[in-house]
């Protein structure tokens, strides 16, 4: 049900943004992206800290992307997408590293700023993203893990819903056979993804995901700025 308020949402932001354009001095851009991402997680418990060793976790992403300038450089951006991010925990003892991948569905809205008045953009842009997890997908967990604090997520116990902060920059070209971007952006997940029930339980206080991406897109456009 969630998923499904995602996509009405946007489809509502597409279509009324379509609309206006035809009414107002805007510009409407609508389109398609895909990337690839390099995350990890921030882990901290308040009252016995956390010692954690990393690796980079990879993963892919690609979505739907609006973009709706109502000034020559000054805009709004919205998106939904399908995200993968987690981390690899490491250990010292001759144990596998234990890898975990979530997946989520997520969708940023986004205050957008570019230059440039001919047909090369450069942009930045900056917001917040909500986020709902679809699965985990974990390898086995290690039997020893040599000192190393260890909270795998649990599905009974931890949320599925999550919400954070996005920003990024990157340049995209007008042509005659439509728009060309390319973006680089940090996302930080502000909603923890562990719930520790309490704090004598152990599991981390802060349990954070972030990430960085780079995407490509292909996007067409409605209306001309005057």
């Amino acid at each position: 049900m969630k998923i499904r308020s995602l996509f009405s949402l946007l489809i509502i932001l597409v279509v009324s943004t379509t609309v206006t354009t035809a009414q107002d001095s805007r510009k409407t851009y609508v389109g398609v992206k895909g990337g690839y991402n390099f995350s990890q997680v921030n882990l901290y418990h308040s009252f016995n800290g956390y010692v954690m060793k990393q690796g980079v976790q990879t993963g892919y992403q690609g979505g739907i992307i609006v973009m709706n300038y109502l000034r020559n450089h000054i805009g709004i951006q919205a998106e939904l997408n399908y995200t993968q991010k987690g981390y690899i925990q490491k250990f010292d003892n001759g144990q596998p590293d234990y890898e975990s991948q979530f997946n989520y569905v997520d969708l940023p809205f986004l205050f957008n700023l570019h230059t440039g008045k001919n047909k090369l953009h450069v942009f930045i842009n900056a917001g917040c993203f909500f986020e709902y997890l679809i699965n985990v997908e974990s390898s086995s967990e290690p039997s020893d893990t040599g000192g190393y604090d260890f909270d795998p997520y649990d599905k009974d116990r931890d949320p599925n819903f999550g919400y954070g902060f996005r920003g990024g920059a990157g340049v995209f070209y007008d042509s005659r056979v439509g728009t060309f971007m390319l973006e680089g952006s940090f996302n930080y997940s502000l909603s923890n993804y562990l719930d520790p029930v309490t704090f004598d339980s152990g599991v981390p206080t802060l349990s954070n995901h972030y990430l960085l991406g780079i995407t490509v897109g292909y996007l067409i456009s409605f209306g001309e700025l005057k």
